[in-house]
């Protein structure tokens, strides 16, 4: 499993998203310590914005397309994303690479990789909330991925510029969940090995058996796990507003 891991706050050591972001990385060596990690600091080595004789040069793009989880330190800079991160989007996001135009409309040639975002926003921008039509970096970020086949799952640390005590509470829970994060990783290692373990009319014997048994609150979670996004995330960011 290779790891590739950006950055692309610019407030350094005092960033949430670096937190968070580095939190997520640790928890996914400590799963797979051997795994290959790249990391970039798309502010402190930062990337040019785009023009056409970039293209020519797709060793940002080789270096996702090899990946197999991509971990983002995404803060929200007036309402979206920071320039140094659209910078790397605008080299990924390639016509014939990641996505491609059908008679049915695109479709998104990257999907089976893994992308975790870790979401820093001074305000709240949930649904209903005041401010919720101006959230425009989840909205735009899940919606690139999507474009390219690949759902992404989200931890978010909302309202750290109303006061020193909710950025420390947010912090908090966020870091919270990328521990669940971990365990759903951990949890995927351990399908992908009893699935490869289990003869083929043996599945068929088991998923016989599910559906005579009826539902089963521990599938339910795996599938929570593997339903990447939201159900996994922001379900439980919801409950994280009895602290504001």
């Amino acid at each position: 499993m290779t790891i590739v891991h950006l950055d692309s706050s610019i407030s350094g050591d005092n960033s949430a998203s670096r937190t968070l972001s580095r939190s997520i990385v640790d928890q996914l060596l400590a799963a797979a310590p051997q795994a290959p990690l790249i990391y970039r600091d798309l502010v402190g080595d930062p990337l040019p914005h785009l023009t056409l004789g970039a293209f020519a040069d797709s060793a940002v793009l080789d270096e996702f397309l090899a990946a197999d989880t991509v971990v983002i330190g995404a803060p929200m800079y007036n309402f979206t994303l920071p320039t140094q991160l659209k910078a790397w989007l605008d080299r990924v996001l390639v016509a014939g690479r990641t996505f491609r135009y059908t008679d049915r409309g695109p479709e998104g040639l990257a999907g089976g990789k893994r992308v975790i975002i870790a979401l820093a926003r001074g305000g709240f921008y949930d649904a209903g909330s005041p401010a919720a039509a101006l959230e425009h970096l989840e909205t735009y970020l899940r919606g690139v991925f999507n474009f390219i086949g690949i759902e992404p799952e989200f931890v978010a640390a909302d309202g750290l510029g109303v006061s020193p005590e909710q950025r420390a509470t947010s912090i908090r829970g966020a870091l919270g969940e990328t521990t669940r994060l971990a365990a759903c990783t951990l949890r995927r290692r351990a399908l992908r090995r009893r699935n490869r373990a289990v003869q083929p009319g043996r599945r068929s014997q088991r998923r016989r058996a599910r559906r005579r048994r009826g539902p089963d609150p521990t599938r339910r979670e795996e599938t929570r796990c593997r339903g990447v996004g939201r159900p996994l995330v922001r379900n439980r960011q919801k409950r994280l507003t009895a602290f504001r």
